[in-house]
């Protein structure tokens, strides 16, 4: 078994393309509710529910690159750096979110 950089398999190029997505998706949301924390005031964004919605879609596509990468290691034998480093980074957010809907602040 040979250790590579990129991935050789398909469903190791999605996990990786799809933990690489996450990034700007959670940059943009937070842009988003940066600005409406700013035109709008916080009482709107307390009722908007703020940081959810981008979380919601960052953990969505996490959870794939998960599973995809899941897939890629254990069916296909998939043992390229990037993919376990997206791998890992995938498994944070999804923690992270799992961790706020169980115990919220």
């Amino acid at each position: 078994m040979k250790i590579s950089f990129l991935p050789k398999t398909v469903a190791g190029r999605w996990s990786l393309g799809l933990a690489v997505a996450a990034v700007p998706i959670i940059y943009l949301g937070r842009l988003v509710v940066n600005a409406v924390l700013r035109s709008m005031g916080e009482s709107y964004m307390r009722q908007w529910g703020g940081f959810r919605i981008p979380m919601a879609c960052a953990a969505i596509v996490c959870a794939i690159a998960l599973v995809t990468g899941l897939v890629s290691i254990i069916k296909r034998k998939e043992l390229a750096i990037t993919v376990l480093i997206g791998l890992l980074g995938s498994l944070g957010v999804v923690a992270f979110v799992l961790g706020e809907v169980i115990l919220p602040n």
